[in-house]
């Protein structure tokens, strides 16, 4: 029985049948169908795995095909009836049976590769989701930490008002109270860098991102890696700026202790105060209504997928996006809820810290006007963020019905 090989082909074929060029092509099918075999025999396949499969695939339907009909060109009936014979059957049955094979090949190689695409999607995403945490958890700890230094300052006021009413007891309590802020930042520094770095040894033990297992084009997770890196680089960069405020506590408590001993400036004190509130309500109102466009954005995202899939004929699509869909909002609701809390006690903080200030503070414009004018307009910003919150969670409701409406239709 004849083979699609080079030297059995080179061995059967008429002696007085000249170069016929399907030798070569033999001789690269049956090197490509190596190749093959080895990707599929591979628990580990990238995109680039299913190359030999196209080369093959390429080969068996067109190349080998052509060049068996050139060889046929060349034969002589009357002298080469046998090698006719051969290529015949070459042709009609050996390079036909030989494409079930090659496809099944080709199929157990995209079946490990949607199964590594599967996994690499989920432990990207957890990864991704896990940088994120990680972020959101590193800027609660600076502003835990913002806030006991800002306390702090606002603690060096009641000291000085304290002594002015000749209570020393309760300004030496308040200097301690001041030492012990300076404690708990320098404590919250250590948990920020020991959390973030717990989170970074997990992202490097879970972490499989390989761009190579998309083909061109197709890969939904190219910048993964990228996006994953900005996450834990962000969190890296609010912890840097948590660190200099242990030095911030620590000065905070040589001024108190200046203050107790009458040798402390406190106009200078106060303006540092206002001037440390009004960055403490800026930054909390430039970070949540960030984080409420990018909410906002989330919701328009899951309207769009809702008007995409919903003139959907495929069922199973559809109860597919709306499962999908139905998880998002989950996420987006909590994300709404918290956004709106976050926003709402940052404007009772700012409100606070205003009320801190002495009244002849309070109406020394041309000093503490500047910081006292920001600490506002960060309140107005918050409140605008607590208002996108709660749009946010109505527009969720909202598409919780449409979903709802469109679930009962899949019934009927």
């Amino acid at each position: 029985m004849a083979e699609l090989k080079e030297s059995w082909w080179s061995k059967n074929k008429a002696k007085t049948l000249g170069s016929t060029g399907l030798g070569k092509i033999l001789k690269q099918y049956e090197a490509a169908l190596v190749d093959l075999e080895k990707e599929a025999k591979n628990d580990k396949p990238k995109a680039a795995s299913l190359e030999p499969f196209v080369k093959v695939e390429e080969l068996l339907t067109k190349t080998l095909p052509a060049a068996v009909e050139a060889a046929l060109r060349k034969c002589n009936k009357t002298l080469h009836k046998e090698t006719i014979a051969i290529l015949e059957e070459y042709k009609k049955t050996l390079i036909p049976k030989a494409s079930p094979k090659v496809q099944a090949l080709g199929t157990t190689i995209d079946r490990k590769l949607e199964a590594r695409r599967k996994e690499m999607a989920e432990t990207c995403q957890a990864i991704y989701e896990l940088g994120g945490t990680k972020l959101t958890e590193t800027r609660e700890f600076l502003r835990q930490a913002s806030q006991l230094v800002a306390g702090s300052d606002a603690l060096q006021m009641e000291i000085i008002e304290a002594l002015s009413g000749g209570d020393k007891a309760k300004a030496d309590s308040l200097v301690q109270k001041t030492g012990k802020n300076a404690v708990e930042v320098a404590n919250l520094v250590k948990l920020a860098s020991m959390n973030l770095e717990k989170g970074k040894t997990e992202r490097k033990a879970k972490w499989n991102y390989e761009p190579g297992l998309f083909p061109p084009g197709k890969d939904n997770y190219t910048r993964m890696g990228d996006k994953v890196s900005g996450l834990f680089d962000a969190a890296d960069m609010e912890l840097d700026k948590i660190k200099p405020l242990v030095k911030e506590a620590q000065e905070a408590v040589q001024e108190a202790e200046k203050l107790i001993k009458g040798a402390a400036d406190t106009s200078k004190i106060y303006l540092k105060s206002a001037e440390r509130a009004a960055k403490l309500a800026v930054s909390a109102a430039d970070r949540l209504s960030g984080a409420a466009r990018e909410n906002g954005g989330s919701v328009d995202k899951l309207d769009f997928d809702y008007m995409n899939v919903k003139d959907s004929k495929d069922k199973a699509e559809v109860a597919s996006e709306i499962k999908r869909i139905a998880g998002g909002m989950a996420a987006i609701g909590k994300q709404s809820a918290s956004l709106k809390t976050a926003s709402e006690t940052a404007v009772k903080d700012i409100e606070k810290s205003l009320a801190g200030f002495p009244e002849f503070v309070r109406e020394d414009h041309d000093a503490f006007g500047k910081y006292f004018d920001e600490m506002r307009k960060a309140q107005h910003d918050l409140e605008t963020t607590a208002e996108a919150a709660t749009k946010s969670t109505a527009r969720l409701t909202k598409l919780g019905q449409k979903l709802k409406d469109l679930a009962a239709t899949l019934k009927g």
